[in-house]
């Protein structure tokens, strides 16, 4: 599988416990870097290999790929159409994309409001980034061949979150997200689009 815009390798130990082979590329070498500092590749059940890669000119074979995953890096993109694109390219027949971003929601605005008011969030809240609506997603996952579908979590404000130690945040995120997912206007509305596509 392939990790586009893994950074400092938050995912590769998950990753490598599904995966015999994990490709791990982000565009950063100080990031690409640091996770090499950070992990061996004997950690898990599968290895992974870190490189320097632009997720627009991905450097892989066309169909080489069995899943491909964006893990909120699509609105730090110049051309998230362009890496989805590319995504498509690299995957194989049967193969899946995977990942999550920021939503264009009604909320986007007073959720970026309260992370710019907090200091611990506001590294998180970056203005110039692309906000990601399902819409937008859609057409890119059409062009680049693979159908996808989309849905939204994430129903409160992610401070809430934080204010709770992580059983209960887990348990606050599962029953509100039940809710929002069952109302019809606002299960579009969530702070996290979603995205599964399968070619």
């Amino acid at each position: 599988m392939a990790e586009v815009g893994g950074g400092t390798g938050r995912y590769v130990r998950r990753l490598c416990s599904h995966f015999r082979t994990v490709l791990v590329f982000d565009i950063s070498e100080g990031m690409a870097r640091e996770a090499m500092r950070k992990f061996s590749s004997g950690e898990g059940p599968g290895t992974f290999h870190y490189f320097v890669a632009d997720a627009e000119r991905v450097p892989f074979r066309g169909r080489s790929v069995d899943c491909v995953v964006f893990a909120g890096v699509l609105s730090q993109m110049a051309s998230p159409r362009m890496a989805i694109a590319e995504a498509g390219r690299i995957v194989k027949e049967g193969g899946c994309i995977l990942g999550f971003d920021k939503n264009r929601s009604a909320f986007r605005p007073l959720f970026d409001l309260i992370m710019s008011l907090n200091p611990s969030w506001v590294g998180k809240s970056n203005p110039p980034d692309v906000v990601l609506s399902r819409s937008d997603l859609r057409t890119w996952f059409r062009d680049a061949g693979v159908p996808a579908r989309m849905w939204t979590e994430v129903f409160v404000p992610p401070h809430v979150f934080n204010l709770l130690p992580p059983p209960g945040a887990e348990r606050l995120l599962w029953a509100t997200n039940a809710v929002g997912s069952r109302l019809p206007w606002l299960r579009s509305q969530g702070g996290v689009v979603l995205f599964s596509g399968k070619r």
